[in-house]
């Protein structure tokens, strides 16, 4: 009864659609487009507010909902209580979630926000099939990393007890911080929650020339954190695919950007942790990656001559950059001046003060305020441009993407507290890149799972300005990757900034780049992989 109405062409009304498209494909009932999300539409409506059915009955509808835990009444599962107690609860939340469509979709017009939800709905479905597609894992390599992991922290443990010269619980938050900033007296650079000094790696790479204590901690904490990935990718892979299915989230990031939960793949660092993430037997990664793409975003809506042009010709923007804060020619930057150049320009973006660019370079507050003022003295549109995001966000309490004009809500925009409403100031201007720059990414993901139909390939996985590919053996590796270059660089309407994707063909995420020439003798090589390839 149900198949043929989920299938046919008529609007499907639902909460959490992702969830209820991968349910009901593996019920055997493919749920066909169009949907209509009212999950996404009160994440668009207010991004910092509670987007969970019962929550949203209540604060729009004035209802009380029975929650799940209510439902069940002390079962397992729903199958377990009373049938007329499983309808009566998901009648209830059927018909919430109608009464909800109702509510937003006229509120998503008048908040001019009915051109970001659509382009929500199309990428929908593509993450419902990512999701089902999964990653694979190489235990040997995934056990292997966690040997080198564990050998690595004990020699950190070890150095920092020859420091200490006592016992002292490294995992312990409140022994750390009582060694670090009551014994040792170091400044606090930053606070917990609850207002007690941090001890977290962003705090102690603010203090890290204060002692010789805190750079081992700061290698023993990336050792653990990786160590509990490398845990919690084991137990995320299914026993029957053999791959880690991990979600993809849009209505989590408040800049639109999507992001992977149970586990967490956007977090794997780069190195020898990626090398576990690998494609099926017979196949192979194109790593598709923006070049620059918030530069260019900058560029493009700050109109900037100088950044255009430089796009424009396809120069490096990190040297050309580096020739204007160091006053050289850009034939004669080095290395390292390149490598400071870098750091500025991102900073820019992030709307770095001058203190926090000086710890990000290691250098003095005079010295980043220079470079500072030398990036605005050449690009004076730039400056212009953060002013006026600044400007608008004070006026109306958001800011806007460019292309669908997605909100950013800035409740402390214009805050008494110092701290707070200059944080909102430099969100002010970066939240509309970012969410821009995740525009952009879904854009693309939504026209390559059309193009790639068709091919022995398919999306993996979105790692903020990347997407991962894993391709089959029998297709053309050029033709591919050209399909995809031209897919990904096509511009949004009025864009005059080219974008540009570099593509990398690989064995594993994280491993060495192919050579196409090697697609046939090289490519397919047996992995060690953790169950049934699908």
């Amino acid at each position: 009864i149900l198949a043929p109405a989920l299938a046919g062409p008529a609007l499907k009304v639902l909460h959490n659609a992702k969830f209820d498209i991968r349910v009901l494909r593996q019920a055997g009932m493919p749920l066909a487009p169009p949907y209509y999300d009212t999950m996404i539409a009160a994440f668009l409506l207010d991004e910092n507010g509670e987007h969970g059915l019962k929550y949203l009955a209540r604060d729009y509808l004035r209802r009380k909902a029975t929650t799940y835990e209510e439902a069940l009444g002390g079962e397992q599962t729903l199958a377990d209580v009373p049938l007329e107690v499983a309808r009566d609860y998901a009648c209830a939340d059927a018909e919430n979630t109608l009464a909800l469509k109702a509510v937003f979709q006229p509120l998503l017009e008048r908040e001019c926000l009915a051109e970001a939800f659509d382009l929500e709905m199309e990428v929908v479905p593509v993450l419902a099939d990512m999701e089902d597609a999964g990653v694979g894992v190489d235990l040997e390599a995934l056990y292997s990393t966690g040997v080198t992991l564990t050998e690595e922290r004990g020699d950190y443990e070890r150095r920092i007890k020859d420091i200490v010269a006592r016992e002292i619980n490294l995992n312990s938050p409140a022994q750390l911080s009582r060694y670090l900033y009551d014994e040792l007296g170091l400044p606090v650079r930053g606070r917990t929650d609850t207002g007690e000094p941090s001890v977290d790696e962003e705090t102690l790479k603010k203090i890290r020339s204060e002692h010789p204590v805190v750079e081992p901690i700061l290698e023993y904490k990336k050792r653990q954190k990786a160590l509990n990935l490398c845990s919690r990718l084991e137990k995320s892979i299914h026993p029957v695919t053999g791959r880690i299915h991990s979600e993809l989230k849009q209505a989590r990031v408040v800049t639109g950007r999507i992001t992977t939960a149970k586990p967490n793949l956007q977090g794997v660092p780069k190195g020898p942790m990626r090398q576990v993430i690998i494609p099926r037997q017979e196949h192979v990664f194109i790593v598709a990656d923006y070049s620059q793409i918030q530069l260019r975003i900058l560029a493009n809506y700050s109109d900037d001559s100088g950044l255009i042009e430089a796009f424009l010709e396809g120069e490096d923007i990190h040297t050309q950059t580096a020739a204007e804060i160091f006053t050289v020619r850009p034939q004669e930057v080095t290395a390292d001046q390149r490598a400071t150049a870098k750091v500025v320009n991102f900073g820019i973006i992030f709307g770095m003060g001058s203190d926090t660019l000086a710890r990000e370079l290691g250098t003095d507050r005079e010295t980043a305020d220079r470079y500072i003022r030398r990036f605005f003295d050449n690009h004076v549109r730039v400056r212009l441009f953060q002013e006026e995001q600044v400007r608008l966000a004070r006026g109306c309490g958001y800011v806007r993407t460019f292309i669908t004009g997605r909100k950013r809500r800035l409740a402390d925009i214009d805050s008494v507290d110092y701290s707070k409403r200059m944080a909102d100031e430099r969100r002010a201007f970066n939240a509309a890149i970012q969410g821009t720059e995740a525009e952009i990414l879904k854009r693309a993901m939504v026209r390559l799972s059309l193009v790639l139909q068709g091919h022995n390939a398919r999306m993996l996985l979105p790692v903020h300005d990347e997407i991962i590919v894993e391709v089959g053996q029998g297709e053309n590796l050029q033709e591919i990757q050209e399909l995809i270059r031209r897919t990904m660089e096509e511009p949004p309407e009025g864009f005059r900034v080219p974008l540009v994707v570099n593509l990398e063909i690989k064995r594993s995420w994280g491993g060495e780049v192919v050579d196409p020439a090697t697609w046939e003798s090289e490519i397919y090589t047996s992995q060690t992989l953790a169950g049934p390839t699908h």
